[in-house]
């Protein structure tokens, strides 16, 4: 019997995952899914295990999957997830990210006083695709804040972590973080490593990376990857020929003519018009290449917009666009960028990136920003390596434009029993893709990374390159 039998037979269906949620929830809000105890082995207690995924009758899925808002499109990569694993479209996909009761939000998100920033004005669907921070909306939201910004760096927030750990009495934890919650995770080690039994860093962004400088060289080398990519495969390299060519053109003629593109505003549902300028183009190739999927889109949506057409490449640009606006906190973001990293930037860093394809753009709003914006204070040994003999299993993927394995290797050096597992084809976040969970469980379980095979993760193959409707493969 497969899933969808199963599920017409009116059953349903639970999955647990590694992240606290909401079974109790879930079993007590939906009348179509059993009792407890119903449908379980008998060793396992449902009330006992942290978090579901719950399919009901109907074929709508409930997903609890903890806080994760400091992560950039973390929602959007559970529900695609879900969605992908289930074969059920995202629209019937419902993802709760817990409650405070149940998981730690970290102070400036979540509803830990989380540092939110309304704009004075409404967003227009123009700022959507644009990489921006104008000093206009940083100091609106300075304004806003009940709250002291300097008091909401990692190192502080590692201190309430350790707080609630004592008072739930727990002794030891095992830790898991992804992409800035790595930084969060390496920061627990170094002050309270004597409570951390191991820890899992999936896409590890440690405090002597450079935000948002080190996205410049990582995201080159991603964007080199894909080319490189389409260029290897016959078919690819066939139907979009001269790919890097096409891309570079492209953005000389956005610098010198910016297009006016018409689009329907889907908050809205009205038509408006859109300036695609260089800024919008770079974007348009840099956020899609957190995700392999949206990522295989690039070459069709990059030969449709030399073509004239720049839909392709604008609608999964504002569907990550939306995501982020969503689940990242300005507010909290700036008390760590302008506390950790900003500062660190040197005038040799920026000459450097103007050469670099992506550019500094991005990097000279952060810098504006963080002029206006408080500075907290980090520890005299912040960015000294993290040292530990504590298990460590540390993931990443192989594409990934914002954390790739580089930054784990930096790490790893100094952690003796750290194992760090690449997987190639797969971009930002490797915890749930393909064997990722099972290797996730089997080093926790174990505490110990030693026997973990991790050949599995090479074997997750990059997602074929989209093809005009009628391409023969």
């Amino acid at each position: 019997m497969d899933r969808r039998d199963f599920l017409k037979s009116g059953g349903a269906m639970f999955v647990t995952f590694a992240l606290p949620g909401c079974a109790t929830r879930i079993a007590a809000s939906e009348p179509s899914l059993p009792a407890a105890g119903a449908m379980w082995p008998a060793k396992v207690e449902p009330e006992l295990l942290d978090s579901w995924l719950a399919i009901a009758a109907d074929g709508s899925v409930t997903a609890c999957v903890g806080k994760i808002e400091a992560g950039m499109g973390i929602s959007t990569a559970f529900t695609q997830i879900v969605a992908e694993e289930l074969d059920v479209p995202m629209e019937r996909v419902t993802l709760v990210m817990g409650d405070t009761a149940q998981s730690v939000d970290q102070r400036g998100t979540g509803s830990s006083n989380p540092l939110d920033c309304e704009d004075d004005q409404e967003a227009s669907l123009q700022s959507a695709f644009e990489e921006s921070l104008p000093e206009r909306v940083v100091s609106h939201c300075l304004e806003q804040l009940d709250a002291d910004p300097r008091q909401y760096v990692t190192s502080i927030a590692v201190e309430d972590l350790d707080e609630v750990r004592g008072a739930l009495g727990y002794d030891k934890l095992d830790l898991w973080g992804g992409s800035y919650g790595t930084r969060v995770g390496l920061e627990y080690l170094r002050r309270h490593g004597e409570h951390v039994r191991s820890l899992v860093l999936d896409g590890v962004a440690p405090a002597s990376m450079k935000l948002p400088l080190s996205f410049v060289a990582d995201g080159d080398a991603a964007l080199e990857h894909l080319v490189t990519a389409c260029e290897d495969e016959d078919l690819c390299h066939k139907v979009y020929p001269d790919l890097r060519r096409t891309i570079a053109q492209l953005r000389a003629q956005l610098r010198r003519s910016p297009a006016r593109v018409g689009i329907q505003d889907p908050r809205s549902g009205e038509r408006d018009t859109i300036e695609v300028n260089e800024n919008v183009f770079l974007s348009g190739l840099f956020r899609p290449l957190y995700v392999a999927e949206l990522a295989s889109l690039l070459p069709f949506g990059v030969s449709a917009a030399a073509a004239g057409d720049f839909n392709p490449l604008l609608a999964q640009n504002l569907e990550f666009a939306d995501d982020v606006s969503e689940n990242l906190s300005i507010g909290m973001h700036l008390s760590v960028i302008c506390a950790e990293d900003v500062p660190r930037i040197t005038p040799q860093d920026l000459a450097q990136a103007s050469h670099a394809f992506f550019g500094r753009a991005l990097v000279d709003d952060f810098i504006r920003a963080c002029k206006l914006w408080p500075h907290g204070e980090v520890p005299r040994d912040y960015y000294d390596p993290v040292r530990s003999s504590v298990p460590v299993l540390i993931l990443s993927g192989g594409i990934d434009p914002a954390t790739p394995p580089r930054h784990g290797e930096e790490v790893a050096a100094t952690l003796p029993n750290a194992r760090h597992l690449v997987a190639p084809a797969l971009g930002h976040g490797v915890s749930l893709h393909g064997c990722g969970p099972r290797l996730v469980e089997q080093f926790i379980r174990k505490a110990s990374a030693a026997d973990l095979d991790g050949k599995c993760l090479e074997r997750i193959p990059r997602p074929l390159f989209v093809m005009p409707l009628g391409t023969l493969r």
